[in-house]
């Protein structure tokens, strides 16, 4: 399961150069082919389908894979070398003409208002001209209190964050976020735009007092002034996305109109699955690859195919639910912690070279990571001491006792992920070594990680005991819908309930200030408070792995999660 964390979508931007590997029989797709074809189908693989396709709902990963396409929002963060992941990363005009700044005059009153200049002739999919009030308009239904929306981070106040607190519009064109104090993620609040006249037009009570939970006539069938538009969603099969009629035809304001007739974004959950797919022809690119060691080769030994990598902003790690009797004990979390062997995992699972042991939840990529944070090795001595501590005494079977009871931890994790299956596999064996009796429930990812009150990880009363997935980090650092105490589930990602001061905080701090520098030192603190109370455990660091047929050009490794970031580039051939 890949979750994004949609709180942290906004960097100060620092030039990051990616890395690519590149394995297979065929070279690197580019867009500089001779000849660039235009119609036909490309089929993508992934192994999970979308939560929801309307980015206010939407939380997975693979929702705005596919809404990167989609929706447009007021600026993007792109490399130098679009549409290759090639040179410099760095925010650019996308619905907006400019990319604010206190340099630029953009950003004024102390950082308390940003003002968006925004392009003219710009469409949505059913031909209404793009505004300022589908600016507005997308503010209002986002912050509707009965709105489901995944995160309202910096929409809107929220304790002592900051937040918009109204908009004004001095022309059709201008668009004036006024704020109650500064808050530095300001970037990334509107990714996505909503068509305001249409939803004001046919979406009950205009999809306000929480009617956009419910209008399936755009959430199935989303479209914004993207290239593509979905055609068709088929839950639990595939999403069919088609052309923009009215995206430029020779080029719009984020690139070309889409190259192929259409793109069918297929759930293939096994990965064995979309290896035979591949060596078939059923599919032309699978992203977001759950793959270890030995899949990695075997998608790079089918023939025609090229497998790419490049770091990214993913990292897989375990959440305790310190709710949870047994888990609210800090000495238990620990001993897990001093037991694990997370550079055996990695080496074991990705053969020393696709993941890196992490030592907390700012990757390498990220200009907040801090690589002298260190890493906690396993110490069997340490972790045995510990759980004689809490009271827990090895018994002949190999296994703990405490009051008759045996120590049996259950993590829950989504099914259908090999990769997954082996680290808890491992985790199991490691487990045993100090006595705790590691088992594994495996769920559908659509009920894991439902965000409603019965929820087992992201509800009101979670249920499990520790749960394994990954998050995808923002390019903005800012971690706070995982770990602010403000954030506990349904409506925010800290399923941990993980309640500490000085991590909140640091996290009001971060966010009020757009020193990148302060706010580095800031995020380092929440990563010392986690090495402390062990809330979690960060695991490893995930490269972004695709695989690409050598009938598919124009497809090029992205860091941030979205393989489908530059999919009206592709053609076939």
């Amino acid at each position: 399961m890949r979750w994004m964390s949609r709180k942290a979508l906004v960097v100060l931007a620092a030039g990051i150069l990616p890395i690519i590997t590149v394995l297979g029989s065929s070279p690197v797709a580019t867009t500089q082919a001779a000849t660039i074809h235009t119609g036909g189908t490309v089929y993508v693989g992934n192994d999970e389908e979308p939560d929801y396709l309307n980015p206010i709902l939407a939380g997975e990963a693979t929702s705005f894979d596919v809404l990167t396409q989609v929706f447009d929002g007021l600026d993007n963060y792109l490399p130098t070398g679009f549409p290759n992941n090639t040179g410099k990363w760095r925010w650019v005009p996308d619905l907006a003409t400019n990319v604010p700044t206190p340099q630029n005059g953009g950003v004024t009153n102390g950082g308390k208002t940003v003002t968006f200049h925004l392009r003219k002739g710009v469409k949505f999919a059913d031909g209404e001209p793009f505004t300022a009030a589908d600016v507005v308009y997308t503010w209002k239904v986002w912050t509707d209190p009965k709105t489901n929306a995944y995160t309202t981070a910096g929409f809107k106040p929220q304790g002592s964050q900051g937040g918009i607190t109204s908009i004004t519009t001095p022309n059709p064109y201008t668009v004036v976020l006024h704020f109650n104090k500064p808050y530095a993620p300001y970037l990334t609040i509107f990714g996505d735009i909503l068509p305001a006249q249409y939803l004001q037009k046919n979406c009950p009570d205009k999809c306000l007092d929480g009617k956009i939970n419910t209008f399936t006539a755009f959430n199935d069938k989303p479209f914004g002034t993207g290239p593509m538009e979905v055609a068709t969603w088929q839950h639990q099969n595939y999403v069919k996305l088609v052309k923009n009629p009215y995206y430029p035809k020779k080029g719009g304001w984020d690139g070309p109109a889409m190259r192929t007739s259409s793109i069918i974004y297929k759930d293939v959950p096994s990965t064995n699955t979309q290896i035979l797919q591949m060596r078939t022809g059923a599919l032309q690119y699978v992203d977001f690859i759950a793959a270890n060691s030995a899949l990695y080769q075997q998608f790079a030994s089918v023939p025609g195919v090229t497998v790419s990598r490049t770091p990214g902003l993913e990292w897989e790690h375990l959440d305790f639910n310190l709710t949870n009797p047994l888990l609210s004990n800090l000495k238990i979390r620990q001993a897990i912690l001093y037991g694990l062997n997370r550079q055996q995992m990695v080496q074991v699972t990705g053969g020393g070279k696709l993941f890196k042991v992490a030592n907390g939840d700012q990757p390498p990529f990220s200009w907040a990571y801090d690589p002298k944070l260190p890493v906690v090795t396993q110490n069997i001595k340490k972790a045995d001491s510990l759980l004689d501590a809490a009271g827990w005494k090895m018994g002949s079977n190999g296994y703990r006792y405490k009051n008759g009871q045996e120590l049996t931890i259950t993590c829950l994790t989504t099914s259908g992920n090999e990769l997954r299956a082996e680290n808890q596999q491992i985790i199991q064996q490691q487990m045993k070594k100090i006595g705790i009796n590691w088992k594994t429930t495996y769920l559908p990812s659509t009920v894991l990680f439902s965000f409603n009150s019965n929820g087992p990880v992201f509800g009101t009363k979670p249920t499990f005991e520790v749960t394994e997935f990954a998050w995808v980090d923002g390019v903005d650092p800012d971690n706070s819908f995982i770990f602010s105490s403000k954030d506990f589930p349904p409506t925010g990602g800290n399923d941990m309930h993980w309640k500490n001061s000085i991590v909140d905080a640091a996290i009001t701090n971060e966010l009020s200030t757009l020193n990148q520098a302060q706010r580095k030192a800031d995020l380092i603190k929440v990563e010392e408070q986690i090495a402390k109370d062990v809330p979690m455990i960060p695991l490893y660091y995930v490269d972004e792995i695709y695989a690409t047929k050598n009938t598919l050009q124009g497809t090029s490794p992205s860091p941030l999660g979205y393989g489908m970031w530059n999919a009206q580039y592709w053609y076939l051939h």
